[in-house]
């Protein structure tokens, strides 16, 4: 951070009184972020000061809150993580899982870490929100996001950071690869003092049992296929939910990309089940059971190296022609169910492309991210309309392997209907150019976000404004949408 602080002094982006030029002027020390040192020097506005009587942070922390939505200014290129940000801020449960992290400094700032700069912006566009300022450029904790932001990412292909501290190096990025980055980081940092234990590598025994329980399946597969004995039925599908439970668990506690913050995993972080089926013998082998966070829905057509994903055409009988719309239930089912990857041969009667992959959800998330990947080969973007709606039912679209029952993360009955509060939209030609927005749900009504721009009572709903927008438009890429709770809760 001190390098990347130093390297361009003269073409920083934060003037004189800001808290990383303050670090500057006052020879801070350099194990410390810049301006820890310089706390004391920073502006005081009365509406932020603490006097010597208020409660300590670091004793009683204040939890973090969101009630109207706040812009943040933006730099020029700053919009994909500005927008993903907005959604962020209201989603059900992520404030809380960052409450403990707020910097005790003066402006919620001497962030050690990207959790800890992250939760003082929050603090900063909570305190924006009760005075009705608008945060600026210069603000200590907006700084102190672009420092830690760029220096705990990790790098991108070309070696560039997403984020980065000087605004004349801030390029246009890609929202869900900054959405991912930022997931990684927070899930694998323990948040409120909560960590799983770090994952172990299967052992033999587990390895047996994994393909027992996949020899189980198998047979259980068969027998519910062709028996006509209901009661016979009954027992083998109750005796197959067993088997995908202990098979689920299993390969759950290896999994190297499991979360292992459990506040962040609490709301994010789900679990699938990937099965292979074999419509020549009716072989049946639980493939996977991996964690999954984002549910990526892919628009644009296959590279030519990929056989793995049909073009929009294809889904849906059209063949080159491409339909001016589609509805999100149809691409997440599709999606879910296709054909295995070109050359797979079925293990029991050695055919090949007779088999069939399916990937459902074993463990609901409490918040489910959907992703609409519209990037095509040649670096444009897919303007397809997508028909989306207010309410997700994951059941009803036969996306839920349940064991009898839904179950959430905590393997806990749950609802499997979902409801939408945030999206990000996307105006341009390329993911990594054009412009990025967010609409979230506030007091019922929705709100339009673009950077340091808000709208309240937006008369155009989210999904009004896909339909309304023509394929170079705006359009939807990032979906948020929290589960509902049970009718008997």
């Amino acid at each position: 951070l001190k390098a990347a602080t130093s390297a361009r002094p003269k073409r920083a982006t934060c003037p004189a009184g800001s808290i990383a030029h303050l670090s500057r002027t006052s020879g801070a020390d350099s194990h410390c972020l810049p301006g820890i040192k310089a706390r004391d020097s920073c502006n005081t506005d009365s509406s932020l000061q603490r006097t010597s009587s208020a409660p300590s942070l670091d004793k009683q922390p204040i939890p973090l809150k969101a009630g109207r939505p706040v812009g943040l200014p933006n730099r020029g290129a700053d919009c994909f993580w500005l927008a993903t940000l907005q959604c962020l801020r209201h989603t059900p449960g992520f404030l809380a899982a960052l409450s403990d992290s707020v910097p005790s400094g003066p402006h919620a700032t001497g962030a050690s870490n990207l959790g800890e700069a992250l939760a003082g912006l929050l603090r900063a566009m909570e305190v924006a929100e009760i005075d009705r300022n608008a945060l600026t450029f210069d603000t200590p904790a907006l700084c102190e996001f672009y420092l830690n932001a760029m220096s705990e990412l990790p790098e991108l292909a070309g070696g560039d950071k997403l984020v980065q501290w000087e605004s004349s190096a801030q390029r246009q990025q890609d929202a869900h690869e900054f959405l991912n980055q930022l997931l990684d980081c927070l899930g694998n940092r323990p948040a409120n003092g909560g960590q799983t234990p770090a994952p172990a590598s299967p052992t033999k025994a587990d390895s047996e049992r994994l393909a027992a329980l996949e020899h189980e399946l198998t047979d259980a597969a068969k027998i519910i296929g062709r028996s006509t004995n209901s009661s016979y039925k009954s027992v083998v599908r109750q005796n197959a939910r067993n088997c995908l439970y202990e098979y689920s668990v299993i390969q759950w506690q290896a999994s190297v990309t499991r979360m292992r913050s459990t506040t962040m995993g609490a709301i994010f972080e789900g679990q699938h089940l990937t099965s292979i089926e074999c419509s020549r013998c009716g072989r049946y082998a639980a493939s996977e059971a991996e964690p999954c966070a984002v549910e990526e829905v892919k628009l644009g057509k296959p590279d030519k190296e990929s056989d793995w994903f049909s073009s929009i055409g294809n889904f849906f009988g059209g063949g080159d022609s491409t339909p001016s719309k589609v509805a999100l239930k149809e691409l997440l089912k599709r999606n879910a169910e296709r054909s295995d990857a070109q050359g797979y041969v079925c293990p029991s009667c050695k055919e090949v492309g007779t088999s069939l992959r399916t990937t459902r959800f074993l463990r609901l998330p409490s918040v489910l991210v959907v992703h609409l990947n519209r990037a095509q080969p040649d670096s444009s973007r897919c303007g397809i309309t997508i028909e989306f709606e207010a309410e997700l039912d994951l059941s009803g679209m036969n996306l839920v392997a349940d064991f009898g029952r839904p179950l959430d993360r905590e393997m806990d009955p749950c609802n499997t209907r979902y409801r939408l509060f945030g999206a990000v939209f996307h105006r341009g030609k390329t993911a990594r150019s054009g412009h990025y927005f967010a609409y979230v749900l506030w007091k019922g009504a929705w709100a339009c976000v673009d950077d340091n721009h808000v709208k309240q009572a937006c008369k155009t709903s989210p999904m009004q404004l896909e339909q309304q927008e023509s394929p170079t438009g705006a359009k939807a890429v990032l979906l948020f949408y929290t589960r509902l709770p049970r009718p008997d809760d």
